[in-house]
């Protein structure tokens, strides 16, 4: 992520509005009265959650409560703390800049379109079955409208309410996701909101720092560690395809079917409140579940390609400051509070024996394979213009 509104600048807001008012006017929205800061995504993942998988993801919450007033309050609430879900996604439609969030004021037009008006339904079947709140999805674009909506459904057979919303991937991950049912859960049960830091400012400073010395560091550990990458084509699953042959029929089937799917939710999931159970903490010495299935995925792709390394695209969802040196990040507030996406993605080169002398048990290799993770996490946000300038003679 790269912020367009860096602190003190006042050129980029003046271009970004002449790209987007427009787009805020069919909306309903006001530049002068409702934008409160505009970010610019240049980050691949982001990137392809807004345009090319605009496909909205549907969370439904039942809750014990018969009054729905607590839960306008939470709805107000979160929407309050939460910048990051008051976006607005846009583009200029000769696709010439790259998409970018808006953040919305919260105020009273604000929550209007962002919480529709309470309906009701009979059971949670007809819950789970419900349309989407957000608009027909334009293929190829970022989709319009808000990317975070919240409806209160009444359920006629329990007399109780539920929290149904639908958000975009682009604006939330799965630390992110965590944090804000932990509000939800405290919001509705007499608690407050954890105080959260404002997704912008990991954004600002993304922008301000990325072509910083530490960010070039960052970018050399990457290259170090993709260094003869071109050697390992072979370790690829599934393989490259030959981007000049001709597409079978079960290719075209599926390509469509795959598009298709990209317009519609595919299931919705009911979760309740407040039962959420809260994510367990690693104790030292002990293996992540995410390490397991990281060492299955390895085994996997090696049993298919019968080679001793593998290639994986590692999708990190941390919490860090990008491009700041431990001793500074004192004097920032916790990373571990930023209300949104930090999401970023690396390769990871595997080598299942580290050297041909060397053999390895199985606690060993899950150990080294949870060492590297942590590298990986360490140098998790880089630049990508930095590692798209690697030599040919580096990738061998």
């Amino acid at each position: 992520m790269e912020a367009i509104s860096v602190p003190g600048s006042t050129v980029d807001m003046q271009s970004a509005r002449k790209l987007y008012e427009p787009t805020l006017d069919q909306l309903g929205f006001s530049w002068e009265e409702d934008v409160e800061d505009i970010i610019t995504v240049s980050f691949p993942a982001m990137k392809q959650f807004l345009t090319n998988t605009p496909n909205p993801l549907k969370q439904i919450f039942t809750s014990p409560f018969n009054d729905v007033t607590k839960l306008q309050d939470a709805a107000q609430q979160i929407l309050q703390s939460w910048q990051i879900l008051r976006s607005v996604g846009v583009q200029t439609s000769d696709g010439e800049n790259p998409p970018s969030l808006i953040i919305l004021r919260c105020n009273d037009r604000h929550l209007q379109n962002a919480i529709a008006p309470i309906t009701e339904v009979q059971n949670e079947q007809e819950l789970a079955n419900r349309p989407l709140l957000t608009e027909q999805l334009r293929k190829g674009s970022v989709p319009p409208g808000l990317l975070y909506r919240i409806a209160l459904v009444k359920v006629a057979s329990t007399g109780t309410y539920a929290w149904e919303h639908t958000l975009n991937h682009a604006i939330m991950d799965h630390t992110s996701s965590t944090q804000l049912y932990t509000d939800m859960v405290a919001l509705l049960t007499g608690g407050t909101a954890r105080e959260g830091v404002p997704w912008s400012v990991f954004g600002h400073i993304y922008h301000c720092y990325r072509t910083s010395l530490p960010a070039q560091e960052v970018a050399a550990t990457h290259l170090r560690r993709l260094k003869g990458i071109s050697a390992y084509r072979t370790s690829l699953w599934p393989p490259l395809r030959n981007n000049t042959s001709t597409p079978t029929p079960s290719c075209k089937q599926a390509a469509l079917k795959s598009e298709n799917q990209n317009q519609i939710i595919s299931h919705s999931r009911i979760l309740h409140i407040p039962s959420l159970s809260s994510q367990p903490h690693k104790s030292p010495g002990t293996i992540r579940p995410a390490i397991l299935t990281k060492a299955a995925l390895t085994l996997f792709n090696a049993t298919q390609t019968h080679t001793h390394t593998v290639l994986l695209a590692v999708v990190l969802s941390g919490r860090s400051w990008p491009f700041i040196s431990a001793p500074l990040t004192h004097y920032l507030p916790s990373a571990k509070n930023i209300a949104g996406p930090t999401i970023s993605m690396s390769t990871d080169i595997i080598r299942l024996r580290p050297t041909t002398a060397e053999q390895e048990t199985v606690a060993q290799f899950l150990h080294r394979l949870d060492r590297d993770q942590a590298l990986l996490t360490r140098h998790q946000h880089c630049p990508i213009s930095m590692l798209q300038g690697i030599s040919t003679e580096d990738r061998k």
